[in-house]
Formats: C-alpha cells, structure tokens, sequence
C-alpha cells in the first residue's frame, strides 16, 4: 500500500492511500498522530521497568570499588 501526505498551504494536508485523497485539518492531522503513535508506542509499564533497571544498574557501578569493575 502506498501512503503519501502532502500539505496544501492553506492549513490543510492531503492524506493519500493508493491514490485515494482524504483531505485533513491540522487538527485531524495532530489527532491522527496522536493515536498512531498511541498505537505504535511501547507498554508504560516496560517503560517504567527499563528505567527501573537503568537505575539499578547506575547504582552498582556508582558503589563498585575499582577492583569490582
């Protein structure tokens, strides 16, 4: 499937699917990237286990002595 945007100068995009144009609002288009990347975006919660981990493994080398490194 080809998808193309092009904006049209007067504050409003054309969204093409194969050819097919759906004309949108800035507004649509904000609201449209929105939920795409709602979509797209990982789980909060691997999010808050990632920096979770970060922050522990900070700590250990923070606290490791030069011979633990």
């Amino acid at each position: 499937m080809k998808i193309n945007i092009t904006e049209k100068g007067d504050g409003t995009f054309g969204l093409f699917f194969d050819g097919e144009e759906i004309p949108l609002s800035a507004q649509d288009l904000k609201t449209l990237l929105v939920q795409i990347t709602q979509l797209l975006a990982p789980d909060p919660a691997i999010a808050r286990e990632a920096d979770a981990r970060n922050q522990r493994f900070l700590g250990r080398v923070k606290e490791a002595s030069d011979v633990d490194v």
